[in-house]
């Protein structure tokens, strides 16, 4: 008869052995940032983008404003007070700006509208594409590692290793 004992310290070592590879594995480090960090903010960044599309269809038009004010809009502070986007990690700054994995907040752009046409109703605006911008692990925008995400190329700037 086994000793049971030893059947579950060898169990337990081979369980730490493969979880220590699979941890391994899936968080190395990348110019500064896992892959986990650059998988969430590429995951938030698509969630402002959805957030701006329900408040567009909500009010007609995106908030106004700086990142900051943006993000609130989207957190509750809009006509009707509803929450249309609630921070997944609950990371924000003191302003109200939503906090990338490395402590950054994100950079909102809205470009203002522009008239497209006229009616005798009067002019025809139109509202070109937000994009949302993640600092990424060197916390300054403008640089390879940053992660842009906008509705005409949803994708990012810095890819997955």
């Amino acid at each position: 008869m086994k000793e049971p004992v030893r059947e579950w310290l060898i169990f337990g070592a081979f369980a730490t052995v493969l979880l220590a590879g699979v941890i391994a594995y899936w968080l190395p480090s990348c110019e500064g940032g896992s892959r986990w960090q650059f998988g969430q903010a590429i995951h938030e960044t698509r969630q402002f983008l959805s957030g701006l599309s329900t408040y567009h269809q909500m009010f007609g038009h995106y908030p106004d404003g700086d990142s900051a004010t943006i993000m609130n809009a989207l957190m509750g502070d809009n006509p009707t007070h509803t929450p249309i986007l609630v921070p997944s990690r609950g990371a924000t700054n003191q302003a109200g700006g939503w906090l990338d994995p490395w402590g950054t907040p994100y950079e909102v752009i809205v470009p203002p509208s522009i008239e497209i046409a006229r009616k005798r109703s009067g002019p025809v605006l139109q509202q070109g594409s937000p994009v949302v911008k993640s600092a990424g692990p060197n916390k300054r925008f403008g640089d390879p590692d940053d992660i842009v995400m906008d509705w005409n190329k949803l994708t990012s700037s810095n890819k997955l290793p």
